[in-house]
């Protein structure tokens, strides 16, 4: 039995958990045997509609419409249901903002030059506010310093201290 098949089992008894829901759609984009984004989409969204008023739960499941979006070749609505998502993780709580950061890596592969010019700044303030432990931490200045240098712009240091016992 796959996880697909679990999750599903899981939901007959309670079809309304938007959790299991959220990760049903994840399991359809991920699934070994290629993805199936109208599955996914059709699961998240659900999800989305019960989970709409919970403050941690519907960003990440707006988040993960879009990673569905962009995955299928729609970079519209991927970019919109980031610019969603990113809204409603700016709560005011000290924690990185994925939605964001994944928009403003979006930003970066755009053929726009205004979506480019703002992709290193946004991913720079998101640098900024990482915690060292976070899992972030590693990923995204390393996709900043593919984005740089850029005309005008240097590459940024790399003299921020590593976690862990390795340090530069």
């Amino acid at each position: 039995m796959c996880i697909r098949d679990s999750l599903e089992q899981s939901l007959r008894g309670d079809s309304d958990d938007a959790a299991a829901l959220a990760d049903l759609g994840l399991a359809y984009l991920v699934a070994p045997d290629g993805p199936d984004h109208a599955a996914a989409e059709a699961h998240l969204v659900r999800a989305h509609q019960l989970a709409a008023n919970d403050a941690a739960l519907a960003p990440a499941i707006l988040n993960n419409r879009a990673l569905c979006a962009l995955l299928a070749g729609d970079r519209e609505l991927a970019r919109s249901l980031f610019l969603e998502a990113a809204a409603a993780f700016a709560d005011g709580r000290n924690r990185v903002n994925t939605p964001e950061a994944n928009l403003a890596l979006l930003d970066g592969e755009s053929a726009g030059p205004d979506e480019r010019r703002r992709a290193p700044e946004s991913l720079e303030a998101l640098c900024q506010a990482l915690p060292p432990t976070s899992a972030q931490w590693h990923y995204l200045p390393t996709r900043y310093r593919l984005l740089c240098p850029s005309p005008g712009r240097p590459a940024p240091p790399d003299d921020r201290p590593r976690p862990g016992p390795m340090r530069r």
